[in-house]
């Protein structure tokens, strides 16, 4: 596919509506979900209207009752009203859900052309890149550069999205340990009992508890390990991760049999504390991840301007 400057100022103007374009999905995709919930109550409202009128035309104890007492017809127009009624209101919030789907429909086809548009456009723009480098123009230089640098931030924010599923992993351990935890703290706080794991309650959650803390240190190994493959460290995440390191080795040995007495409130309040901070951790990786796509964004964007501007 030959190129031509022309294709690649009007492929460049075409995708330039893009973001506009993902925040009208974006919208449009919170609308819909908020509908779907209106819609639900509304879906069952009907279906049990439309089950009444059905069950007193088919008869039964009910419809024979009304019968003996003169009140079936006056009773099953009532239903019917009702039913039609709460059919009403369901069509009313399913028709404004069906013109929602059919527009969010509509862009997304737009995002999927333009998707090919762009495929199209890198696909032109890495052939006038070989003939700036055939032709040795003296922007080609700074144009490795930049693919050197968004190589290094595409391993990058692989790394740290293998990170964010590594922590939601761990919270989701953090949330059931935490719950053994309170429950245990619940239970034992009027008696002002102390922590020995081999002798409260009865012993299962010393069990779970122990299970739990083993999976929590091995989860943590594994986000300290996708940490440590960064070219670089963001001090604030390790130092809550050199907490939770501390909490992890901790709440191994409490669950541990012979561990010596302490207070379950302290227990309590330290593993409330480190709940808190595994979603501190979640937070700071998903914006260090985002801050990332932004940088890529940009330079791609900057890089794809350098050459399409440029001139052989």
């Amino acid at each position: 596919m030959a190129y031509t400057d022309d294709q690649l100022v009007e492929l460049r103007k075409k995708l330039s509506g893009r973001d506009n374009l993902y925040k009208t999905i974006h919208t449009l995709s919170t609308k819909k979900k908020e509908i779907e919930e209106r819609l639900k109550p509304l879906e069952q409202s009907r279906d049990k209207e439309r089950s009444d009128v059905e069950k007193l035309e088919r008869g039964g104890i009910k419809s024979f009752f009304y019968s003996l007492t003169g009140q079936k017809v006056e009773r099953l127009n009532k239903e019917k009203d009702e039913a039609y009624e709460a059919d009403k209101k369901y069509e009313s919030v399913y028709k404004e859900y069906s013109t929602l789907c059919d527009t969010l429909d509509f862009y997304l086809n737009e995002v999927n052309e333009l998707n090919e548009c762009e495929s199209t456009l890198n696909t032109l723009i890495d052939e006038k890149k070989l003939a700036m480098k055939n032709a040795a123009h003296p922007l080609t230089e700074e144009i490795e550069r930049e693919e050197k640098q968004l190589s290094k931030i595409i391993g990058q924010t692989e790394t740290i999205k293998q990170s964010v599923f590594a922590v939601r992993e761990l919270k989701s351990s953090m949330s059931a340990l935490h719950k053994i935890v309170e429950n245990l703290y619940y239970a034992t706080r009027d008696e002002g009992w102390e922590w020995r794991s081999t002798d409260f309650l009865t012993g299962v959650n010393v069990r779970d508890g122990r299970v739990i803390s083993m999976s929590f240190s091995e989860q943590l190994k594994i986000l300290e390990k996708h940490m440590s493959a960064l070219t670089y460290r963001d001090e604030k995440i390790w130092s809550e991760l050199k907490e939770l390191r501390i909490f992890a080795d901790r709440m191994l040995m409490l669950f541990s049999p012979g561990t010596a007495s302490t207070s379950v409130q302290n227990v309590f309040e330290k593993t409330t504390e480190n709940k808190d901070r595994v979603s501190s951790v979640e937070f700071a990786l998903n914006e260090l991840y985002n801050e990332k796509i932004e940088e890529y964004y940009g330079i791609k964007s900057r890089l794809t301007d350098t050459v399409i501007d440029a001139k052989l």
